[in-house]
């Protein structure tokens, strides 16, 4: 087998996990994970990467059977402890399901979580053998989930459920099971299975959010995301408090008197992100302006009403590959966790990884 695309630096993964309080009372169409701070999705650094822009070496790299053994375990840096935990590769699906997407999800959208963490653990271990990271102490990844794939033992997820724990934990670990040991590849190759919580109505192409296309993370159409709760938010700012963000980022920034000049949006994409934006007397990036004033999206609008600006966001995260909150509604209207896959990954197969 090949690895026709390494990632020597970062796919930037904006997903933070939402704290646990605020999930048990989400409404039950919320995904978990939102976008409110960067995160990477690691694989071969434990850098965090804030910025759009990302080297991905696509020469072809030859792969030792011998480094295909064994994915039935996963090591895993306890960034609490310090210490590497061995941990099955049925618990770690279950923690990081847990983790990252609510139980009260459909089945074949939990089913199709599973398998893209399952792909990412195990593409992960690949590459820890290849081109190890001495940060991890000799693990697979870790539980940071700052950096990496949220994770919960199964000793958190009982705190995290609460009096629900028997109820999500079975609900889950069914799921799991009935998918473990499937991989999603493309070109027989383990792909980068990034995800999001909510898109803007419509995914994005991985060329416009960090730089670099990627055949199987291309724009699709996701237009059951906009019945979501929380499709869009309105955050305000004061001038007052423009200014001051922005001026703390870019020392050198200049703002005009006239403050319903300040905020313009030169161009976007197709699925609605912003691809440039005016910002005083700078022009910068959409991912640039959403990390300064910690917008959920880079899908947003601004106006000025002469006191304020209000800046709209569309969705909940970087957009690129599978919608969480999409997955879902796929799953309502009768898709397979394969379909739903099938969907958001173009042009992959989900297969055993026995079969790599």
């Amino acid at each position: 087998m090949k690895i026709y695309v390494i990632i020597v630096s970062i796919f930037a993964l904006l997903l933070v996990t939402i704290p646990m309080t605020t999930f048990l009372v989400l409404p039950n169409d919320i995904p978990k994970n939102d976008t409110s701070k960067d995160k990477s999705f690691i694989l071969g650094s434990s850098n965090v990467e804030t910025s759009t822009e990302t080297t991905i070496d696509t020469t072809p790299m030859a792969k030792d059977v011998s480094l295909v053994d064994d994915y039935s375990t996963f090591k895993v840096l306890d960034c609490t402890t310090h210490e590497v935990l061995e941990v099955s590769a049925l618990d770690y699906v279950i923690g990081s399901v847990c983790a990252e997407m609510p139980a009260l999800f459909e089945v074949e959208a939990l089913k199709a979580q599973a398998v893209a963490s399952y792909t990412y653990a195990s593409r992960l271990k690949d590459i820890q053998k290849v081109s190890p990271n001495d940060d991890l102490h000799g693990a697979d990844f870790s539980n940071d989930s700052t950096k990496y794939q949220a994770f919960l033992t199964n000793d958190q997820i009982k705190q995290y459920y609460g009096s629900n724990y028997d109820e999500y934990y079975s609900k889950v670990s069914t799921a799991v099971k009935e998918v473990l040991g499937k991989v999603i590849v493309y070109s027989d190759e383990l792909i980068v299975p990034v995800f999001h919580s909510i898109s803007s109505g419509t995914t994005e192409d991985a060329k416009n959010v960090w730089g670099y296309s990627v055949p199987y993370l291309v724009s699709v159409d996701s237009s059951q995301d906009v019945s979501a709760n929380d499709f869009t938010e309105v955050k305000t700012f004061t001038p007052t408090e423009i200014k001051a963000k922005f001026t703390e980022v870019y020392s050198d920034i200049f703002f005009s008197s006239d403050c319903s000049s300040w905020i313009s949006i030169q161009s976007t994409t197709n699925a609605d992100t912003v691809v440039s934006v005016n910002v005083g007397s700078m022009t910068i990036s959409g991912q640039e302006f959403r990390n300064v004033l910690g917008l959920r999206s880079s899908a947003f609008e601004v106006s000025y009403n002469g006191d304020t600006f209000d800046i709209t966001t569309k969705g909940y995260g970087h957009d690129v590959g599978m919608s969480q909150y999409g997955a879902n509604q796929l799953a309502l209207q009768g898709y397979s966790y394969v379909d739903i896959l099938k969907h958001y990954y173009n042009g992959v197969d989900i297969v055993d990884v026995s079969t790599l």
